[in-house]
């Protein structure tokens, strides 16, 4: 995903990466303002965009920088002792922050089936349905990350799960309303690819 116009196979970059039919999904920074969004793929897939926020000059939040922290890991009885998540299951959290928002790193693994993970603020995900929106889809057996943006209320976030599957939720960042530290958004530009020499 990226600026219209600045797509294709020989774009040099990549928001997500697939294999046969795994359904993924991924955090992506898009700069779309003047030239629009455009989304390419590869190969022939449907595409799902979930929109979880913008990039403004004179409003939203700033970035509190920390060392990462582990906030929730259901394999061990800290926060979560009830095992495995269920499917269709809620697990409500406490961040432990006065930050109205925070990046978390979502870890699925154990997974008892195809399915995906929601986190937000518990009015949004904790609505006795199924959200209409995901931040990491995986296969039955699998172990995938994904980053996500979460709104806090009072500290708290909760995650669903479409499928049973444990969950690691690490704490990557806070967001506050102190500006100092922003998001630039650039162009993409890939720095490593161990593939090449």
């Amino acid at each position: 995903a990226g600026r219209c116009g600045s797509l294709g196979p020989a774009a040099g970059f990549s928001n997500l990466n697939h294999m046969n039919s795994d359904a993924r999904a991924n955090l992506a920074i898009v700069d779309g303002a003047d030239a629009g969004t455009c989304v390419f793929s590869l190969a022939t897939a449907h595409v799902v965009v979930d929109e979880l926020g913008r990039l403004t000059p004179d409003t939203g939040y700033g970035w509190k920088l920390a060392p990462p922290r582990r906030a929730l890991d259901t394999r061990q009885c800290a926060q979560w002792c009830n095992g495995r998540p269920a499917a269709g299951g809620v697990v409500e959290l406490d961040l432990a922050t006065t930050a109205p928002a925070a990046a978390v790193a979502i870890t699925v693994t154990d997974t008892q089936g195809p399915g995906f993970v929601t986190v937000g603020r518990c009015a949004d995900v904790n609505t006795g349905g199924e959200p209409s929106t995901s931040n990491v889809n995986h296969a039955r057996g699998a172990t995938v990350t994904g980053l996500a943006m979460v709104e806090l209320d009072a500290g708290k976030m909760c995650i669903y799960t479409r499928a049973s599957a444990h969950v690691v939720i690490d704490v990557q960042a806070e967001l506050t309303a102190d500006r100092t530290v922003g998001m630039l958004p650039t162009a993409p530009k890939r720095f490593h690819d161990s593939r090449t020499a």
